[in-house]
């Protein structure tokens, strides 16, 4: 018989069968099958009409109808005593003049394959995580050291704006009228014509300073931005106020979003949840994005991005994002969770974002859900429970008293303008003392002591603040006490845990810092 080699060989369960659907002979393979599945059954003999299974034996029968006769197709079977599933192959058996002898059956056991196919399956997905969590550390270290370089000459720029605007024009104002005031008594002239100029001239100043603090306070709240989203301590939890973070990712979305659709913000009172700041940003912003890609470009008057906060009925903090796009198929929205799934063009996305939202939301004991019609848009929502922690109650401090004693005080900071600036912006009230370096600070230090309060950078080359702390704490533990910890932002291991000290954490000033805040702080601890 021609197929008698590959019925013995093949690693396949196979066995011929009569008309009357009765096995007639098992290969070695389906024997040793039957055998290690405790079937006591025999298997030649055995009568598979009595399975009554409207797909088997309809496949069965097929070898003896029409002219092709074979089948193949997926099939769940107990025939070797527990459920299995196997791919069904059928065949016919023709004897020398073409009439059908025997029908042949070929099964598969997917069992093992499919099986080894999910392993591989959750193998890529744990090294998409493993690389996705990488690039975003990757990426949360460089927008650190970005923040961190940026806030420097922030922090010194916008504190001489600040003074301009709060005290050196106002002063230059009165001073001006001052001086008409003092013409027109002694000599009764009128204003003349340069006063008239010299007053236009410094309005015109003044108004280009507010809009260099209005540009500054922009880059301010960019940088801002950008630190929600490069933690380095990704795993911690703290509550945190949604709307807040949710502004932070509609900043750093905008420049998908406005040139797509007008953005709508409808935020109700809301307590704040506990999470990530930086996981939870993530999730806002892939979605923003995702409802703004959604939509095409040139028609942003036309569309509409709605951002939503609200209670749910089990008081559960909710976040829509809603978008007026294409929307999703039917056919696709089972899978859009899934990983490496996407309905973007080739190129655009990934397709993990979603599925790593998911996880995020998910391991907050929340969850996601997602609502679309093609042609009408979709919505995307996130409910996460709320909690509460007695850390987070809103407290009401008094504004301290002014200071009545002129303080001194010691700037120690690499960026060398930052210390004039701060001179300038304090000396009507103290005098001040500027280092370059923390190994300047301890020289001076070591000559000269008479310091009411340091304000130090966390972050210099060589001595850092931390260094500088912890030399004084050993040395002079009252100069430690008077220690102010200014910093443009935390990138490393040690002086994110150093900042995050209960103690040190109080008496952290993030720059770039408001003039006024300074001056109130100084005037706090300077009795």
């Amino acid at each position: 018989m021609r197929y008698r080699s590959l019925f013995e060989q093949v690693p396949l369960g196979a066995f011929f069968y009569d008309r009357q659907l009765r096995i007639t002979e098992a290969n070695p393979y389906l024997l040793r099958l039957w055998r290690e599945k405790n079937n006591d059954l025999p298997v030649v003999g055995f009568e598979l009409s009595t399975m009554r299974d409207p797909v088997l034996l309809p496949a069965l029968r097929k070898v003896w109808d029409g002219e092709d006769g074979r089948y193949e197709g997926p099939y769940r079977t107990t025939m070797t005593g527990e459920l299995m599933n196997v791919v069904l192959r059928t065949s016919p058996v023709r004897d020398e003049h073409g009439a059908v002898e025997l029908g042949l059956a070929f099964f598969e056991d997917m069992t093992e394959k499919q099986r080894l196919q999910r392993d591989l399956a959750e193998r890529k997905l744990i090294q998409a995580r493993l690389l996705q969590s990488d690039r975003m550390a990757s990426v949360g270290t460089l927008a650190a050291g970005v923040a961190h370089e940026i806030n420097n000459p922030l922090a010194y720029v916008k504190a001489n704006l600040d003074v301009l605007a709060s005290r050196r024009i106002p002063q230059l104002a009165v001073l001006l009228r001052a001086a008409e005031e003092e013409r027109l008594e002694m000599y009764g002239d009128p204003p003349d014509e340069n006063a008239y100029e010299l007053s236009e001239r410094l309005a015109q100043i003044g108004a280009m300073v507010d809009l260099a603090r209005e540009g500054s306070e922009r880059v301010r709240t960019i940088v801002r931005d950008l630190k929600t989203f490069s933690r380095a301590d990704e795993e911690s939890m703290t509550p945190i106020d949604v709307a807040r973070v949710l502004d932070a990712s509609v900043n750093m979305a905008w420049n998908e979003i406005r040139h797509r659709a007008q953005l709508v913000k409808e935020y109700g009172d809301v307590p704040p949840v506990e999470a990530n700041e930086s996981r939870l940003g993530q999730v806002f912003l892939n979605l923003l994005v995702n409802a703004a890609q959604a939509i095409p470009e040139g028609r942003a008057n036309e569309n509409v991005i709605r951002v939503r906060t609200y209670l749910d009925a089990d008081e559960r903090v909710v976040v829509a994002v809603s978008d007026t796009g294409t929307g999703i198929p039917e056919s696709a929205l089972g899978r859009i969770f899934d990983p490496f799934f996407t309905t973007k063009p080739v190129g655009v996305g990934t397709g993990l974002g979603l599925w790593i939202c998911q996880g995020i939301v998910t391991a907050l004991g929340g969850e996601i859900a997602v609502d679309s019609e093609p042609g009408r848009g979709t919505t995307v929502t996130c409910t996460i429970p709320q909690r509460y922690a007695p850390s987070h109650r809103t407290v009401h401090k008094t504004e301290p008293p002014a200071s009545t004693r002129r303080g001194r005080i010691l700037v120690v900071d690499d960026e060398p303008a930052l210390g004039p600036s701060l001179a300038i912006a304090l000396s009507d009230e103290h005098d001040v003392v500027s280092a370059r370096s923390g190994r300047e600070a301890l020289d001076l230090l070591a000559q000269d002591d008479r310091f009411d309060l340091i304000l130090c950078d966390l972050m210099m080359p060589d001595v850092t603040g931390m260094d500088v702390y912890e030399r004084l704490r050993e040395q002079r533990q009252e100069l430690a006490d008077r220690m102010i910890f200014v910093t443009g932002g935390s990138f490393t291991r040690r002086s994110t845990d150093f900042a995050a000290t209960e103690t040190i954490a109080q008496r952290m000033l993030e720059k770039p810092f408001d003039v006024q805040r300074v001056r109130e702080l100084v005037r706090s601890r300077i009795g």
